[in-house]
């Protein structure tokens, strides 16, 4: 009589403990399944706060290229050809790096009119350039409004 209360408080003690057990794993895996459900909240939310500044950069670079332009443009009969290469390739270059944050078609093409212009300059074809970054600057301001929606 006294191993079957034993094997009894035994048995009964193993499923207290196998049922103590279960609550413990579940509670730890519910942890765990939150903390993932956090980490993507986290994660969602930083990729959310962090669009903006790309979006910002991007239209400072393209103000940029437009501002070098227009400088450019408004210095083409008195300036010599080494002033307006340099005007054109900072152009570029600031074109180029808002391509690369944000792509946009009119900023693909016043790259490739941008360099046209810079071959152009480097030519003595200073007419020619003129009206490659003329067309440039319209493509640049094009994207802009496009970047600003």
């Amino acid at each position: 009589m006294v191993e079957s209360v034993q094997g009894i408080r035994l048995w009964k003690f193993r499923r207290f403990e196998m049922l103590f057990f279960n609550i413990a794993m579940r509670r730890r895996l519910k942890a765990k399944f939150m903390n993932r459900r956090q980490n993507l909240f986290f994660f969602f939310l930083l990729a959310l706060f962090s669009l903006p500044p790309v979006i910002s950069h991007a239209a400072d670079q393209l103000h940029d290229a437009i501002d070098e332009l227009r400088q450019a443009v408004g210095a083409e009969e008195s300036s010599e050809n080494d002033v307006l290469r340099v005007y054109y390739r900072q152009a570029l270059a600031h074109a180029e790096m808002a391509s690369k944050i944000r792509t946009n078609v009119h900023i693909e093409e016043a790259i490739a009119q941008l360099k046209l212009s810079v071959q152009d300059v480097e030519t003595n074809k200073a007419k020619d350039a003129e009206k490659h970054a003329k067309e440039a600057l319209a493509q640049l301001v094009q994207a802009d409004k496009q970047l600003i929606r």
